[in-house]
């Protein structure tokens, strides 16, 4: 994966096709559960995030189980017994696309792009796809 920062300050996140996981039975992409990397070898949209840090992520499910920090994604919270880190509204947001049963990954696509326009992120998505990705839906984008 890809990172670089362009001239608006935003980080681009290359999303490699190839290895995006989202969710669904019929209009899913790769294998595995939806973690942020998987033991298949597959990231969720915020997967591709979080490995920018060079930090363990696999097996993690959102970035609120992570031990560390990753801007715009989780907080961090001091319950009093330790530090925890907890989910932003854009992390929800951005896994209920990702992980949604009725869009199709074009619209999953064009969803997450739109969420993330105020982030520091920028979604690039590259590669094809390897069956039909023209199905529709009934939500629109």
């Amino acid at each position: 994966m890809k990172t670089k920062t362009n001239k608006t300050s935003k980080t681009v996140i290359t999303i490699n096709i190839a290895k995006w996981r989202t969710g669904g039975i019929h209009r899913k992409t790769g294998y595995g559960p939806t973690r942020l990397l998987n033991a298949e070898g597959y990231k969720c949209c915020l997967g591709f995030i979080c490995s920018i840090k060079k930090k363990a992520i696999k097996g993690y499910g959102t970035p609120g189980d992570l031990d560390f920090f990753v801007e715009d994604l989780n907080i961090k919270v001091d319950d009093g017994f330790g530090t925890t880190y907890e989910n932003t509204k854009l992390s929800l947001d951005a896994m209920n696309i990702n992980d949604n049963t009725i869009t199709t990954v074009k619209q999953k696509e064009t969803l997450l792009k739109k969420l993330f326009k105020n982030s520091k992120y920028k979604f690039v998505f590259v590669g094809k796809y390897t069956y039909d990705t023209s199905s529709t839906s009934s939500v629109s984008c």
